[in-house]
C-alpha cells in the first residue's frame, strides 16, 4: 500500500479544523480594526518588495499552484500514478476549498491591493474580492489533504508549498497577509469536512488519471 495512512484521526481532525477557525477569526479580527490594517497594508508593502525580472517570474509561476487548474492536473496525475484515494482527497479538498472562498468572498467585497492601495499588480485580474485568499485556501487543503498520504519527511514539503503560494499571492499584487491568514484557515477547515467530497469527485478524478495515462502512454509510444 502506498499510503502511509489512510484516516486522519478524530483529534488531529478536530484540531486542525479548530485552528482553521482561529486562523480566520484572527484575520478578521485584523481586517477590521484600524490599527492592525494599518500593519497589514505595511506587511503588505514589505511582502510585494520587487526581486527583479527572474522573481517576477518565479511568483507568477508559483501562485498558479494554488489554481483549480493545477489541483485538477495534481489530481489526475496522482490517479494516473496509482494513487487513487489520495487523488480523491486532494481534489475533493481543493475544490471544497475553492467553494468556500467564493462563497466568503462575495458578502465582504475587500477591495484588492492594487485597487485600494495602490499596488502593482504582475498578474492577469483575477476574479473576485481579496478576501480570503482562494488560492491559498485551494494550496492549503491541498497539502492538508495529502499529508496522511505522504511520509513524515515530506510533510514540511506540503506545508513549504501551501506557505510559497500565499507568500506569492502578496508578492504579485492580489492580496494582503491577512487575506493569506484567512485562506490557511479556510483551506484546513476545508481539508477536515470535504472527506466525503472527495468520494464523491472519485470518479471525475479517476476519468481525467485515465485521460492523462493514455496521453503519457501515446506520447512514449510515439517515441
Amino acid at each position: 500500500m502506498n499510503d502511509f495512512s489512510t484516516e486522519r484521526s478524530t483529534t488531529d481532525a478536530i484540531t486542525t479544523g479548530l485552528a482553521g477557525v482561529g486562523l480566520i477569526a484572527l484575520s478578521w479580527v485584523a481586517m477590521t480594526d484600524r490599527r492592525a490594517a494599518a500593519v497589514d497594508r505595511v506587511g503588505r508593502r514589505i511582502g510585494s518588495v520587487r526581486l527583479g525580472r527572474p522573481g517576477d517570474i518565479l511568483m507568477s509561476a508559483a501562485t498558479d499552484l494554488g489554481s483549480v487548474y493545477a489541483i485538477l492536473g495534481s489530481g489526475a496525475v496522482l490517479h494516473a500514478t496509482g494513487r487513487q484515494q489520495m487523488a480523491s482527497d486532494v481534489v475533493g479538498a481543493g475544490l471544497f476549498a475553492w467553494c468556500a472562498a467564493q462563497v466568503a468572498k462575495r458578502p465582504v467585497k475587500r477591495p484588492r491591493p492594487y485597487e485600494a492601495d495602490a499596488a502593482a499588480r504582475i498578474v492577469a485580474v483575477p476574479s473576485g474580492s481579496s478576501w480570503p485568499s482562494g488560492h491559498t485556501a485551494q494550496s492549503t487543503a491541498v497539502a492538508v489533504a495529502a499529508i496522511p498520504h505522504v511520509p513524515p519527511r515530506l510533510r514540511g514539503v506540503l506545508a513549504g508549498y501551501a506557505g510559497f503560494v500565499g507568500v506569492s499571492r502578496i508578492y504579485v499584487g492580489v492580496h494582503y497577509p491577512t487575506d493569506v491568514v484567512a485562506g490557511i484557515g479556510v483551506g484546513m477547515v476545508s481539508a477536515v469536512v470535504a472527506k466525503p467530497f472527495g468520494r464523491i469527485a472519485g470518479p471525475a478524478v479517476r476519468a481525467l488519471g485515465k485521460v492523462v495515462a493514455a496521453n503519457a502512454r501515446a506520447q512514449l509510444a510515439a517515441r
